[in-house]
């Protein structure tokens, strides 16, 4: 599985593409204007409704409070009673769970870096034949 803070990273992908602005971005900025927390709360659902992440592992994440992120979930509930708006809610955390295997995918294609014995004895080798 993906560390969360990647997880996290991917759902602010998801809805700084959809709304125009990146939530990473303004993770100084304590409340913002209604554009910034309404990409917080899409923000906020994604990574705790669509994935599963823990409202204190959010809080952490995301660095917002737990009153905030239970208003947050609290608001995309409501705005999803909006046939419009649930839509495409259904898009972006279908978007969010494709780009996440899509990314899980990648790492698995990655080999591990080699452990740091394993570099110095290629090192050594290295250096031993071109002595």
């Amino acid at each position: 599985m993906l560390p969360e803070d990647e997880i996290v990273r991917v759902c602010a992908l998801v809805v700084s593409t959809a709304t125009g602005v990146d939530p990473l971005a303004h993770l100084d900025v304590a409340k913002g204007k209604p554009q910034l927390q309404y990409a917080r709360a899409l923000w906020v659902h994604l990574v705790v409704g669509e994935c599963n992440i823990n409202r204190g592992r959010c809080s952490y994440l995301c660095q917002r409070s737990l009153e905030s992120i239970r208003v947050n979930l609290r608001e995309v509930e409501e705005w999803r009673s909006d046939p419009a708006f649930d839509a495409a809610m259904e898009r972006w955390a279908g978007q969010t769970k494709r780009l996440i295997e899509l990314v899980f995918d990648v790492t698995l294609l990655a080999p591990p870096p080699p452990a740091h014995r394993e570099r110095m004895a290629t090192r050594a080798a290295l250096t031993e034949r071109a002595a």
